[in-house]
């Protein structure tokens, strides 16, 4: 991973992390691994403890930033923010008005636990970055082959688009998306239209949305039970960004396959023990724990040396 200047870099790779140390290991392991080209790479960790932090540690020229450092400085902003309101409130008072002007920072839900949800978070991140290109990165992907950063770059670039990644069509409630698990931007665009990764629901029906509100609350929801929301939609992470960015008629452009196939997303490992701890779903759980042998398997092989 080259330094280099911000004019040579131009990509900053954005993660964010919570738990899973051995599928954070493979996946950095194997980025680094299968990465040449230069680029930046910075890490928001929401880990309950630090062991995920201990494992990032090992590859210094990444740049990991605590909940703790992100909830300092959303405290920081708060009271900037505070400060210009009571300026502004003499001002007006000074003109004899009544109304102040409301001063509204990017970080505006001040929280721990707001700070560590993940599309909140890759939107801490992507609003600080200054390189032409953004590339969100999940915490569970194994990079198999060299090349996949190169081709992706280049499909940006010949195509003109804003986006570029997998595309998940979804189905019944579920709103379609570029998938963020590796997902490339124009840091512009995004900065423009003031995207967001956040995901939620709306529903535009009284009884529906009450039911919605009152039903289990698991780690994942069947297709099954959405079918009985028929006016609710439902946004993961990445699918509101995928709506902004179609609706202000930006190109965006489905990775082929052969790019694809250099590397391989497992899937809720992430924050898959905060969701068990939860009310998590047997069959999330057990999903994880396939997945996981998996992980261990591949991981097993790059502290060996033998990739």
């Amino acid at each position: 991973m080259s330094a280099g200047s911000e004019a040579q870099t131009p990509v900053t790779l954005v993660c964010a992390t919570c738990n899973a140390p051995e599928s954070v290991e493979l996946t950095f392991a194997s980025l680094l691994r299968h990465t040449p080209e230069p680029f930046r790479l910075v890490v928001a960790d929401n880990s309950d403890d630090d062991t995920v932090a201990q494992v990032l540690s090992r590859w210094p020229r990444i740049r990991v930033i605590s909940l703790a450092e992100r909830v300092a400085i959303a405290a920081r902003e708060a009271r900037w923010e505070a400060a210009v309101e009571a300026r502004l409130a003499e001002r007006v008072a000074c003109r004899g008005a009544t109304e102040v002007p409301a001063v509204r920072h990017p970080t505006h839900e001040r929280s721990r636990r707001a700070l560590a949800e993940h599309g909140a978070t890759l939107d801490w991140l992507v609003a600080r970055v200054t390189t032409p290109f953004v590339l969100t990165l999940d915490s569970d992907v194994e990079f198999r082959e060299t090349g996949w950063l190169t081709d992706m770059l280049r499909l940006a670039t010949s195509g003109d688009a804003a986006a570029v990644g997998i595309y998940e069509p979804g189905q019944f409630g579920y709103q379609p998306r570029l998938a963020p698990y590796v997902l490339l931007l124009r840091t512009d665009v995004i900065h423009r239209l003031g995207a967001t990764f956040r995901g939620g629901s709306v529903t535009t029906d009284a009884e529906e949305a009450r039911r919605w509100h009152a039903r289990t609350r698991g780690f994942e929801l069947d297709l099954a039970e959405l079918q009985a929301y028929p006016t609710t939609k439902v946004y993961p992470t990445a699918a509101v960004l995928f709506e902004q960015l179609t609706n202000a008629g930006e190109r965006w452009l489905d990775l082929p396959p052969g790019v694809a196939g250099k590397f391989h997303h497992f899937g809720h490992m992430s924050w898959g023990e905060r969701s068990d701890a939860e009310g998590g779903s047997e069959r999330g759980r057990g999903y994880r724990a396939e997945r996981l042998l998996e992980v261990q398997t591949a991981l097993a092989w790059y502290r060996a040396g033998r990739v």
